[in-house]
């Protein structure tokens, strides 16, 4: 169903063909007789990168394709901060992945025009974020990091995931001087 619905692009077709091939490993049933599949995203990660390895795919389509499955559970209901991190862990794949959420939610038992609206609202949030200059790079560098006296080393790495973060959750904070007061 899902291959079906998919733009007919390499990367996109070997992620839907690929994108739920952790469920089977994942399969728990609760006491209620209700199926989970719990993690099989990460699972599914993981065993599409060895199949995409096993048949010599490029290095390339290996990576992104991995990745998309490794995202394809990510939700589209979110805050801006959610959204702004959705944005950040897809990158330059971002458009890949609403391809690929849309056939894989089309393909549920959900009414059609319910899921339309809700990826329909998610891509005016994503629009008005963007409008919004929320995607800046952040404003220093590991660098400006090191210029404040500390050592180099895995630490900086932290540090500036640490400040990533807080920028997702408040942009307003991307300003340099401000960027530094909270690494001191």
């Amino acid at each position: 169903e899902v291959m079906g619905r998919i733009e007919n692009q390499e990367d996109l077709r070997l992620a839907a063909l690929l994108h739920d091939v952790g469920k089977p490993p994942t399969l728990s049933v609760d006491d209620n007789g209700m199926r989970h599949f719990y993690r099989h995203e990460i699972i599914g990660a993981d065993i599409t990168e060895e199949f995409l390895k096993k048949y010599k795919y490029s290095n390339h389509i290996s990576e992104t394709v991995t990745k998309l499955v490794r995202l394809h559970m990510r939700p589209t209901k979110l805050t801006d901060a959610g959204a702004r991190r959705l944005l950040r862990d897809t990158g330059e794949l971002f458009s890949k992945w609403r391809l690929l959420k849309e056939a894989d939610a089309c393909s549920c038992a959900k009414p059609i025009e319910e899921i339309i609206s809700e990826l329909n609202e998610f891509d005016s949030q994503v629009a008005r974020i963007i409008a919004k200059g929320e995607m800046k790079k952040l404003a220093i560098s590991g660098k400006d990091i090191l210029e404040l006296g500390l050592s180099p080393g895995p630490r900086i790495g932290i540090i500036i995931r640490e400040l990533e973060d807080l920028i997702i959750e408040k942009p307003e904070m991307n300003e340099r001087d401000l960027l530094l007061e909270e690494v001191k």
